[in-house]
Formats: structure tokens, C-alpha cells, sequence
């Protein structure tokens, strides 16, 4: 074999590190990857599962045949209900001196009114500071927690357990939730997931048997007494709630309850209202669509999204730095 055969035949060596530029790219979108992926979930999730402190919200509630004591007549009828509770969030008293940070303050007013005639048959409103993440009452000087069933009449109350909404990531466990007209908190304990309109959904169910809320004068004649003076009478409250909540938001996407308040005195009872209360459809599908896009972004920003992007991105930091060695070596 000559000479010049052997040159033709002698093979050429190809550079292993063609390339240099790869190594340095590779480790800048690691890095950029790993820091998304922190901000997404450091960042991102305490954003956004947070209660706004200017929430403006109307709820509308339903009753068919349900039992209310008419002022004028000072006797039961009954009647259809439609019930309207319109929630603001207070921003002054949310940012106010002496108010926990963390902290929004919502007041609500709830009026229920006879259908058609659309007389106002009892208003109340309220007002409860809540964490903005955990939706845990506060319990604060500044925080002006109080409840008005007569108008002018404020009673401080010293709220505990959840109100106005579960909270962010709810969880399959029971919940003590605020319940105003009880002035205390009840266990809505998890009985199950379903589906609202495709919505994934907690349900929770609460009960208040026959409890005493409060005492009053009243004309002897509402329970058919003899004279026409006032007696003591008694006011009793029980209630019966399921509630439908979409775990991300933990907001509540329908309630269904049998609610029933009635005086008693010397023997005899007077019904004041017996109804049977859902949200209407309306609201229902209202709240399904505001929140869907909410609970999607929760669910992303929460779940195992930002940890396979901080993975992908510290495994291409290690490869990168790997080949750099080698490359050095």
C-alpha cells in the first residue's frame, strides 16, 4: 500500500465541542425555567388565593310555599320567598389602624321579601372581617364585627370558624362555619364531590336543632291569649344547610337549606318563617362562570405544574454544568 493510499484512508477527526454555545444556552433557560417555576408557585399562588378586599357580589335565594308571619294581620301565611343578599367588601375598615394584616372586612345585607307582592317581610345586615386566605373569622378592637336584625340595632358579635366563604384549597374535612342568626359556628361537616353545571364541586352539610336565640315582648293576641297586653315570648331558630363549594376558590357555588324561626310563649307557638331555600339558577350559573377561570388558574398554579418546570429547569443547569467539565477536561 503507498503512501498516498494511506493518507485517503486515514479518517478525519470531528471536534467534540463543535458547539460551545450550546452549554451556556442550555444553562440560561435552565435557570430561567427553575425561576418561573419558582415565582409560580411562591409567588403566583399567594396572589391569587386571597379574598379581595372590594368584593362586590349579589346572591339571590328562592323559596316556594314557604310560611311567614304577616306584621299587619299578626298571622302566618304563605307565600313565595325571594331572598337578596347583596355583599361589599369595606375597604376603609379593611386597611383601618388596629386591623390584622392579612385581614378584608365584607359586610352584608340580607333582604327577603314575599313574591309577587314584594313586600320587605325582615332585612338584616352585617358585617365579619375574615382572612383573606383561610376565610377564618377575625376577632379584633378595629374590626367592627356586628349583626342587625333590627334596623338601628347593633349587636357586637365575636365571630369564629369561617364566614362568607371556605377556604382557598378546602379540604375534605369538616369546617366550623359562622352562622349569624345563631350567633355561633356549626360543623358543616364533607359528605361528598359532585358536579354543578361540569363544575367539580365539596358538598357540606350543617344542622342547628332547635335552639334559643333571644327573648321579646309581644301582644298576647299573635298567640291567640287572652288580654290585650304583651307577654314574654321566646324566639327559636334551627336550620338545615347544604352547602356546594368549589375547593380552589372555596367559594360556595349553591346552598339549599330548611330554615324555621317561631316565637313560643305560654304554651303556644307562632310559625315567623318555615321555608325551603336553594340559590336561583341564576346565580348558580353566574357563580359557575366567574370562578371557572379562577379555580383553573389555582389548580395550575398550585398542583404539579411549577414543580416539573423547576425540575426541567435544575435538570438542565445540572446537564449543562456536566458538560461543561467534560468540555474542560
Amino acid at each position: 500500500m503507498s503512501a498516498g493510499t494511506m493518507e485517503k484512508a486515514t479518517p478525519k477527526v470531528v471536534s467534540q465541542h463543535r458547539h460551545p454555545w450550546i452549554g451556556p444556552i442550555v444553562a440560561g433557560v435552565g435557570a430561567l425555567l427553575l425561576i418561573a417555576g419558582m415565582l409560580v408557585h411562591f409567588y403566583a399562588v399567594p396572589a391569587l388565593a386571597k379574598a379581595p378586599v372590594g368584593i362586590d357580589q349579589i346572591t339571590r335565594l328562592s323559596a316556594t310555599g314557604a310560611t311567614v308571619l304577616d306584621i299587619k294581620t299578626r298571622k302566618p301565611i304563605t307565600t313565595d320567598l325571594a331572598v337578596e343578599n347583596l355583599t361589599r367588601g369595606d375597604p376603609k375598615a379593611s386597611h383601618a389602624k388596629g386591623v390584622p394584616s392579612g385581614t378584608v372586612v365584607w359586610a352584608s345585607m340580607t333582604t327577603i321579601r314575599s313574591m309577587p307582592d314584594k313586600v320587605i317581610r325582615s332585612q338584616n345586615t352585617a358585617s365579619n372581617a375574615l382572612n383573606a386566605k383561610t376565610a377564618e373569622a377575625v376577632d379584633c378592637f378595629a374590626c367592627t364585627n356586628f349583626y342587625e336584625a333590627d334596623r338601628g340595632v347593633r349587636t357586637p358579635t365575636t365571630p369564629t370558624g369561617a364566614v362568607y366563604k371556605f377556604p382557598f384549597f378546602t379540604q375534605k374535612h369538616g369546617y366550623r362555619v359562622w352562622d349569624g342568626t345563631l350567633n355561633g359556628a356549626v360543623t358543616a361537616a364533607y359528605t361528598g364531590t359532585t358536579s354543578i353545571q361540569g363544575m367539580r364541586v365539596y358538598t357540606f352539610a350543617s344542622k342547628v336543632p332547635a335552639t334559643v336565640i333571644g327573648h321579646r315582648s309581644l301582644p298576647a293576641s299573635i298567640f291567640g291569649l287572652p288580654g290585650t297586653g304583651n307577654v314574654d315570648a321566646t324566639t327559636y331558630y334551627q336550620n338545615s344547610t347544604t352547602q356546594y363549594v368549589e375547593p380552589a376558590t372555596g367559594a360556595i357555588i349553591n346552598q339549599v337549606s330548611d330554615v324555621k324561626q317561631w316565637f313560643a310563649a305560654q304554651g303556644k307557638t307562632v310559625t315567623t318563617m318555615a321555608a325551603h331555600l336553594a340559590y336561583t339558577p341564576g346565580t348558580v350559573t353566574t357563580f359557575v362562570n366567574h370562578l371557572q377561570g379562577d379555580a383553573t388558574r389555582l389548580n395550575i398554579v398550585s398542583g404539579p405544574v411549577p414543580w416539573l418546570v423547576m425540575a426541567i429547569g435544575l435538570l438542565m443547569l445540572i446537564g449543562s454544568a456536566g458538560a461543561s467539565r467534560r468540555h474542560h477536561g
